[in-house]
């Protein structure tokens, strides 16, 4: 991690950086790491081979907040009360169903172009400002206008997190450095299947999206997401956020995003020799709730989906509000493609 970000992101105890980066140096074995993550857990006071969540004893999920998981948010909205003034759950859901004949799977090349194709478990729809595209894993993705296919909803869903993003960035200890603003949000519809990749840390969750950071994205923008899960048949499921229901879980990878993006490729499970010091975060999702990344988050974490523990029928929906930087717009990426064929 850079000088910024270990600052930013200390370990979640009382002690001095420089004792933690000198028993992890370059030339570490994966055994001394193994060892220091088991100092660190035993330092807080959590169980090294599972995920710190809520429930977690001494209190380490809040520390981990306050800490090396600093930025991100979790709200306290659920079905119990809408989301934002102007806008109800039922008017979202609707809407989100609305979109049934948009979504896609994707197919994307994970290792780099040349490699080998892979499908999502997810299907997905972007949706955004006139001309934006988005670009992940080798795919480029094209919006359709925050109108075009369902009213007003999700313009006004972007417009209402924007707002709420601005009171989070408040909260946060330090300045924050990037913008409070998006300008598309990526729609992803999901469910359990057997078919689902084992999550490789514990080896005991299954997965709907990998390990990632979000790519693309303006340097210190963050990212809002709104939520809801159905049964099987579209009817809204009562989740308050089991433990073992649907779960953000996330990671510390440093420099895995932004400015001083790391220029190495990271192993398929994200533990590096410094990493690995880092306790991995799980956090339960209630039903009709938001969450946000917020500020520099991104550029330091990656992020995945945790599907409920041996299925339970639920179908979950999200929109992902991000802000793209300058390069992806329609009328830039044509640029780009005419300097190549000249």
């Amino acid at each position: 991690m850079s000088s910024g970000s270990s600052t930013r992101y200390p370990l979640p105890f009382p002690s001095s950086s420089s004792s933690s980066s000198s028993s992890s140096s370059s030339s570490s074995s994966s055994s001394s790491s193994n060892k220091l993550a088991n100092k660190v857990a035993n330092k807080l006071g959590f169980d090294p081979n599972t995920w710190i969540t809520p429930q977690s004893p001494n209190n380490a999920y809040k520390k981990a907040l306050s800490t090396c998981y600093l930025g991100l948010s979790v709200p306290p909205k659920s079905l119990k009360n809408d989301p934002f003034p102007n806008l109800s759950h039922s008017t979202i859901l609707k809407s989100l169903q609305d979109l049934t004949p948009y979504y896609q799977v994707d197919v994307t090349q994970p290792f780099g172009l040349g490699t080998k194709l892979s499908k999502t478990y997810v299907t997905r729809c972007l949706l955004g400002d006139p001309g934006t595209t988005y670009k992940y894993l080798g795919l480029r993705m094209f919006s359709s206008s925050w109108s075009q296919l369902c009213s007003s909803t999700f313009l006004t869903l972007s417009s209402s997190m924007s707002s709420s993003l601005s009171l989070e960035l408040s909260s946060l200890p330090h300045p924050p450095s990037g913008r409070s603003a998006f300008n598309v949000s990526l729609i992803n519809r999901m469910s359990y299947s057997s078919t689902l990749k084992t999550e490789p840390t514990f080896s005991s969750e299954k997965m709907t999206v990998s390990w990632h950071a979000d790519s693309s994205l303006e340097h210190y923008s963050s990212i809002g997401v709104y939520h809801i899960i159905t049964d099987e048949c579209g009817a809204v499921k009562c989740d308050e956020g089991e433990e073992e229901g649907w779960r953000i879980a996330c990671r510390v990878v440093r420099d895995v995003e932004g400015p001083s993006r790391a220029s190495g490729l990271k192993s398929e499970n994200g533990k590096e020799e410094e990493g690995e010091c880092y306790p991995y975060l799980a956090t339960p999702l209630k039903n009709g709730g938001v969450y946000y990344m917020l500020d520099d988050f991104n550029h330091h974490h990656q992020h995945a989906v945790l599907a409920p523990v041996g299925g339970d029928g639920s179908v979950r929906y999200s929109c992902t509000h991000r802000l793209l930087r300058v390069g992806n717009r329609v009328e830039e990426v044509f640029e780009e493609v005419e300097k190549v064929v000249e």
